[in-house]
């Protein structure tokens, strides 16, 4: 109890005091009986008004005290449950930047960094110590987007301290202002899209080569020869296109099946390939017919390769339990711009040239040349005709 609380009792206490003196004096001793008695009821009233008061302040306190306990312990299990949503988000990490370090982080970033929480460096936004050299400028610039008050989202690449593996992650971050306009906290989420960006390199890889024999498709080739014609325009160098199609492979399928059929398109690939260069480009463009761009050479060195390609190839196959096979093949060359300057006439002149050879005898290869329009039939046997027939007959 306070002083001041006090100051009024003591005050009545001394004046009853005086008066009792008073009347000692005087002998009225009844007179103070009766005036000590009331003394004490006065007293006793006034300590039970105060006593009173004083449970209530105390049960008042404790109320207080047990509803601030109830708090905390709301508060507590609220944060254990932000916590346990935070971290259940697997291949997910959400982060909170706050006063100049990461104040919150959800478990994930260890599977996701192969580094334990309390190793990270928390004074930097989206750890760059982890991130790929090459996507560390894009990194910052989103950073500083970020505190000049705009929401971001990224891709970028992180390195794992598991195996040094590649991950790529998208970043989402939202800063938030206070009631003076800065920037006070910022709430951000780290996405590991690894597997998206697999799958995503594979259907590229299946829009753009070959199933059966890993090979750059008709697609592939498109873009890659326009690009090379180019290149040939811009620094006049030579460009020569071979149309290249198996002679009696359908006898092989009906023959020995078409996984048999399968398997020797993969060793032929294979032979193809053995007699080119690194850079040229070789494209399985359909069933046995294959289109091989070869850049910057002379005539005589692609007639050379021509040669080469016909001579590896026809030597004898051994698939699996079967007899030997034999397959030869016919080469149709265009050379540009002798033969044409865009990449459709090139393909039709090649594979006009390429029709010559097999009519020459097969196993042979044949330059395209201007006569050689003359003696094209009319029904278009090259691939341009057949594909016409395909869509109107």
């Amino acid at each position: 109890m306070h002083f001041k609380k006090k100051f009024p009792m003591i005050i009545l206490m001394f004046s009853f005091i005086g008066i009792i003196n008073n009347l000692v004096n005087s002998e009225s001793l009844d007179v103070v009986g009766l005036i000590i008695c009331i003394f004490i009821l006065v007293l006793s009233f006034v300590n039970n008004k105060y006593q009173v008061k004083l449970v209530k302040e105390q049960e008042r306190v404790e109320q207080q005290w047990r509803t601030t306990v109830n708090d905390n312990d709301k508060i507590r299990k609220e944060m254990e449950e932000f916590t346990y949503v935070f971290d259940s988000f697997k291949g997910t990490v959400l982060f909170i930047y706050d006063n100049g370090s990461v104040t919150y982080i959800s478990k994930s970033v260890e599977e996701l960094l192969g580094v334990s929480k309390s190793d990270l460096n928390k004074s930097r936004l989206f750890f760059p110590e982890y991130i790929y050299p090459d996507d560390l400028n894009k990194v910052k610039e989103a950073e500083k987007n970020l505190f000049l008050g705009n929401s971001v989202t990224l891709s970028y690449r992180l390195i794992s301290s598991n195996n040094n593996s590649i991950i790529y992650v998208l970043c989402k971050g939202i800063p938030v202002k206070d009631t003076r306009g800065s920037i006070s906290k910022i709430y951000g989420q780290i996405i590991d899209i690894t597997k998206g960006k697999e799958l995503e390199r594979e259907l590229r890889h299946l829009a753009y080569f070959d199933d059966l024999t890993e090979l750059p498709n008709r697609k592939m080739l498109e873009s890659h020869l326009q690009k090379a014609i180019s290149r040939s325009k811009r620094h006049e160098h030579n460009l020569s296109l071979m149309f290249i199609d198996l002679d009696d492979f359908k006898q092989v399928n009906d023959t020995y099946g078409h996984d048999m059929g399968d398997q020797l398109l993969k060793e032929v690939v294979s032979r193809l390939t053995s007699c080119l260069r690194e850079e040229d480009v070789i494209s399985r463009i359909g069933g046995d017919e294959f289109i091989v761009i070869i850049e910057e050479t002379s005539k005589s060195e692609v007639e050379d390769i021509a040669k080469r390609i016909l001579s590896i190839v026809a030597q004898p196959y051994q698939l699996a339990d079967s007899n030997m096979i034999n397959i030869s093949l016919s080469i149709g060359i265009c050379l540009y711009p002798e033969g044409g300057e865009d990449k459709e006439i090139l393909v039709k002149n090649a594979d006009i040239a390429m029709y010559h050879a097999k009519n020459a005898g097969k196993n042979n290869y044949k330059f395209y040349s201007e006569g050689l329009n003359m003696v094209e039939d009319s029904n278009a046997r090259g691939i341009f005709g057949k594909l016409m027939n395909k869509f109107f007959n």
